[in-house]
């Protein structure tokens, strides 16, 4: 009896360093790990002190610069375009200078056509003013004066003749000579005067044509075709004149506003002080966010680490309670643990070893015992599978089945690569477009929000996952927006909304909002604030509001007025 209490007391004692031996590895475990996790802090602190320059640049710098970048490129490109244009409209004036006589030239020729033109209109004024004068009749009136002269001079002559041959005398003789005289100096007088105006308008006639001639012109229809062309011509070329002015101008205000772009994306860019020698502002901002979203993945490295520091050495300091309460002995340090450790009988080798090799026979005949037992159920089933054999026909289309299978499994393990592909890349490019505009639409929800909340809420942030957290005014911190009131979280989701919208439609045509009962938890305030919002965007876009709540149609009709028209379904 005697021998067997000695035995279990000699076991009690095994098991009980076996139990500080657990305990002890237990806490070589956590003692390794804590090291591990401060070589990590270390790494942190080191990545963090490499990056200390980006410690500056905020999520507003970072969604500021995506914005800049964006009209920055916009504004080259409209750059780039209007110099083509500009361009255009030079090789234009340059075809159209081309085309036209040297002004000394073509007022020369212009000069001795309308001088000769105006000559002729002055004689035409002229001729036509004395026709005037004299009257219509003044040409048959002439001739009556001719036909009276003719007639009376006719008479006197018969008269004096008949006269003569009564009486003849020297006297007579010589009067009705004189008498014909009188009359052919009077015939000739109105003869040489029409012919004189004939002569007169010929010659000016034929200076127009010498002039024309001169100037280079067959005829005056050459002439006018010419002053049309060459004053057409100038027109167009002052058109372009103006056109290139403008585009000046334009190119200039462009060229303006992407210098102002250039200076802001410069003064946000020189936290990257690693690539001073760099001049693609792209490749700048790449590295300005990769920088800043390793500096953000240190930091949050490190809560982590100081974290898992912190409870590794609760833990530790729980296991060595638990040892001290085992051993009924208080270890300060883990090294007063170690001492109480060395201080337990080394007699627990060859008991262990007896009791582990009765253990393991045990195990090992328990598993081998199971292995026959499986072995029997194989064999009876390969043997019933044996009778139910196809035949060589049916293994024959079996196998020409396998390889259509086979090569069909081919294909859709391809497929399935490029759709992973697919995936991989999708993804890649989903979390570039959520690190670049969760900036921005984090600042366009914060401003919605001000503006929904009379600036209750100034700071809304979303995650890496999307999720919403509002920066309580009370204390500052961020709180999840499960944890807000109905009305609130409704809010919320209207500036999301919202903001998304803005983001979307940015440099693009407005698109129009269709909102479905939205403010069913909203109280009177916040539906007043919200519709004194929707007024504001509605500015340059068409809000469709559906509701069937005769409080929200007032309150709308108060805020609206006449800017609001009523479709009763």
């Amino acid at each position: 009896m005697t021998r067997e209490l000695e035995e279990k007391q000699r076991k009690k004692e095994i098991s009980r360093a076996s139990k500080f031996r657990a305990l002890n590895q237990e806490l070589e475990n956590l003692t390794n790990r804590a090291a591990m996790v401060e070589r990590e802090l270390e790494k942190c602190a080191n990545i963090m002190a490499e990056l200390e320059s980006y410690g500056s640049v905020t999520e507003h710098s970072l969604s500021k610069m995506t914005l800049l970048l964006h009209d920055h490129e916009r504004e080259k490109e409209l750059t780039e375009s209007e110099s083509a244009r500009l361009e255009d409209l030079k090789n234009r004036q340059a075809a159209l200078q081309a085309s036209l006589d040297p002004d000394e030239i073509f007022q020369k020729r212009m000069n001795t056509v309308d001088e000769a033109l105006e000559s002729y209109k002055l004689l035409k004024e002229r001729q036509k003013n004395q026709h005037q004068r004299y009257g219509r009749n003044s040409a048959p009136a002439n001739s009556g004066w001719i036909t009276a002269i003719f007639f009376l001079t006719g008479c006197m002559v018969l008269l004096l003749a008949s006269q003569y041959i009564k009486n003849p005398s020297p006297l007579l003789l010589g009067s009705g000579i004189s008498i014909i005289a009188i009359f052919g100096i009077l015939l000739s007088y109105f003869n040489i005067r029409k012919s004189r105006g004939r002569l007169t308008m010929k010659t000016d006639a034929d200076l127009l044509n010498r002039a024309l001639s001169e100037a280079g012109f067959d005829t005056m229809n050459d002439y006018i075709r010419y002053r049309e062309s060459q004053l057409k011509t100038r027109d167009q070329l002052e058109s372009i004149h103006r056109e290139i002015d403008e585009s000046k101008a334009r190119l200039h205000s462009l060229k303006t506003k992407c210098d102002t772009y250039e200076r802001e994306l410069d003064d946000i860019l020189a936290h990257d002080t690693a690539l001073d020698g760099q001049k693609d502002r792209a490749f700048l901002a790449e590295s300005l966010k990769r920088g800043a979203g390793r500096l953000k993945e240190a930091k949050e490295r490190e809560q982590i680490l100081i974290s898992q520091k912190a409870s590794m050495a609760e833990k530790f300091e729980m296991v060595l309670r638990e040892a001290g309460t085992l051993a009924n002995h208080i270890f300060p340090e883990y090294h007063d643990f170690k001492v109480f450790l060395g201080s337990l009988p080394q007699t627990d080798g060859l008991i262990s070893e007896d009791s582990a090799s009765e253990l393991q026979l045990g195990e090992e005949l328990e598993t081998t015992t199971k292995r026959i037992e499986q072995a029997k159920l194989e064999i009876a089933a390969l043997n019933t599978r044996l009778e139910q054999a196809p035949t060589e026909g049916e293994l024959t289309e079996i196998a020409e089945e396998t390889a259509l299978l086979q090569d069909k499994r081919e294909k859709l393990e391809m497929m399935g690569g490029s759709l992973n592909l697919a995936k991989e890349i999708l993804t890649e490019t989903a979390q570039n477009l959520q690190r670049d505009y969760v900036p921005a639409l984090n600042d366009q929800m914060s401003t919605l929000m001000s503006e929904l909340t009379s600036g209750r809420y100034k700071v809304l942030r979303t995650n890496d996952k999307l999720q919403i957290n509002l920066e309580a005014p009370e204390t500052d911190e961020l709180i999840s927006v499960s944890r807000l009131s109905g009305g609130t979280i409704d809010q919320v989701y209207l500036c999301m909304r919202l903001a998304a919208v803005l983001l979307l439609e940015k440099g693009r045509e407005r698109l129009p909002l269709f909102l479905d009962e939205p403010f069913l938890q909203y109280d009177e305030t916040r539906m007043l604030q919200a519709f004194k919002l929707l007024k504001k965007i509605s500015g340059d876009r068409q809000v469709f509001f559906f509701t069937c709540r005769t409080r929200e149609f007032e309150m709308a009709q108060s805020v609206f007025n006449e800017n609001m028209t009523l479709i009763d379904l």
